[in-house]
Formats: structure tokens, C-alpha cells, sequence
């Protein structure tokens, strides 16, 4: 599966539980090894890197997705088709979550 066959499915379970979604687009003007999307849920931000079979984070992304765990409020998570399945699970789970949190904080 390529990586564009990733993101299209990847953005389809995003756009279906809701929020925010942009796809950040490499130029010559942006920082190199930003991830591919960015997803936004009530106040949550997850950045996405999207991979096809065979595909590798590189150094650069691993060290932004370090930068962004270090810095806290941001979420990174990378997938591959083999993580098509378990990422829709993981997207639910956390919507769920972020929704029962802040139904308890009203």
C-alpha cells in the first residue's frame, strides 16, 4: 500500500469522528520532517505521519516527534497499513476519552 493510499484512509477515520483535520504540505518555506497531518479534537492536537509499506521515520521526524512529546499538549503517532486497523480503534478510544473528560469537567 503507498503512503498516499495511508493518508487518504488515515484523513477518511479522522474526518468521520470529527475535529479538525489539515494536511500539512511540505514547501520551501516550511520546516523539513513535519508530519503529515495534523488532527485537532476539543483542544487535543495529534500530528500524524503517514507511511507505506516499507517506509521509515526518518532521524529529522523522530527528532520533531521528540520535540513534540517534550513539549507537551501534542501528540505524534506514525502509521503503516499493517496499523490501519489498531489506529481506528486508537482514534475512537481517544475520542471517547476526551469526550468523558471533559463531560466530567462541566
Amino acid at each position: 500500500m503507498t503512503e498516499a493510499a495511508v493518508l487518504k484512509r488515515v484523513r477518511k477515520v479522522l474526518d468521520d469522528v470529527g475535529g479538525f483535520v489539515v494536511k500539512i504540505h511540505g514547501s520551501p518555506m516550511q520546516r523539513r520532517g513535519m508530519p503529515d497531518l495534523l488532527w485537532v479534537y476539543r483542544g487535543r492536537a495529534i500530528f500524524i505521519e503517514t507511511k507505506g509499506d516499507g517506509g521509515t521515520v526518518s532521524k529529522l521526524q523522530s527528532k520533531i516527534a521528540a520535540k513534540l512529546a517534550y513539549i507537551g499538549g501534542a501528540r505524534y503517532w506514525a502509521v503503516w497499513p499493517k496499523d490501519l486497523e489498531a489506529f481506528e480503534r486508537v482514534v475512537r478510544a481517544t475520542v471517547e476519552a476526551i469526550n468523558d473528560e471533559q463531560d466530567r469537567t462541566r
